[in-house]
């Protein structure tokens, strides 16, 4: 078991789209913890310690003793336009997102457990290295993936890729700069393929299925994953039979549980 709690961005609690948000729709005394859309967590603001690591701890003893700790950071799109409202003298905002970054590794240090956290903030958007490869958040003038060469090479790097099926060379980016990396797929089958064969070729540290809000359509994916990522190096992954077992998985009645994409809906704060 990996708890994982978002830890910059996705901080609302809820998806984007649907306008509500987990604490500020309860307590919104605490909206100085958050950027002004509540979507990222304040990285100039000292006081999201106390709680980040109040939630940590409950996790950490809910879960009970464990080596991996998932702390997000994927999708901070709520800084733009307000990080530097907040930043202080002389501190550029990858500065601050390395800082942020070390702190929670030096917490989960102290406690034996290794950090995964998600890759996207740490590429540049059209990055000509990486043929502009996607997912890639760091944007101008945050330059959010200077922070990378400040990290400790024992994070793990989950390279989240939920279309791509030919060549990505995120992973091998990440590889090559001396951390472990998990690849992620999520409900495309042929998705799942390359990136269970590359995870193979580039000899890295595993897979990790995503679910998300469509438990409904990806439990199956999931155990697909699971069985893809446990064959041998170069077998015919699309050529294994899964329908007679994903057929049972599918009459699970999670399963038929009606689409969150099309019964989510949004309420004003």
């Amino acid at each position: 078991m990996i708890p994982m709690l978002n830890s910059w961005g996705h901080a609302s609690g809820m998806r984007s789209r649907s306008g509500e948000h987990v604490v500020l729709d309860r307590f919104p005394e605490f909206r100085d913890l958050y950027e002004a859309d509540g979507w990222s967590f304040r990285l100039a603001n000292p006081a999201i310690y106390e709680h980040l690591f109040d939630r940590y701890e409950e996790l950490l003893e809910l879960f009970g003793p464990v080596r991996y700790f998932h702390v997000g950071m994927d999708e901070a799109w709520g800084h733009l336009g307000a990080v530097h409202v907040h930043l202080p003298p002389g501190k550029q905002p990858h500065e601050l997102a390395a800082e942020h970054l070390l702190k929670l590794h030096h917490y989960f240090a102290q406690r034996k457990n290794q950090l995964l956290m998600w890759h996207d903030m740490l590429v540049r958007r059209g990055d000509p290295e990486l043929g502009g490869a996607g997912p890639a958040c760091s944007i101008p003038p945050y330059h959010t993936h200077l922070a990378l060469e400040k990290l400790p090479r024992d994070i793990i790097i989950a390279a989240w890729n939920y279309d791509v099926a030919g060549a990505w060379p995120i992973p091998k980016y990440f590889r090559d700069k001396g951390f472990p990396v998990v690849v992620c797929p999520w409900k495309s089958r042929r998705n799942t393929i390359f990136l269970v064969n590359l995870a193979k070729e580039l000899e890295l540290l595993g897979v990790l299925a995503t679910t998300w809000d469509s438990l409904d359509v990806s439990l199956p994916s999931v155990a697909q994953a699971a069985v893809l990522a446990w064959e041998a190096p170069k077998s015919d992954l699309g050529r294994i039979p899964f329908d007679h077992w994903l057929a049972e998985i599918r009459k699970l009645p999670i399963c038929n549980l009606p689409h969150l994409e099309t019964t989510l809906q949004g309420s004003p704060r």
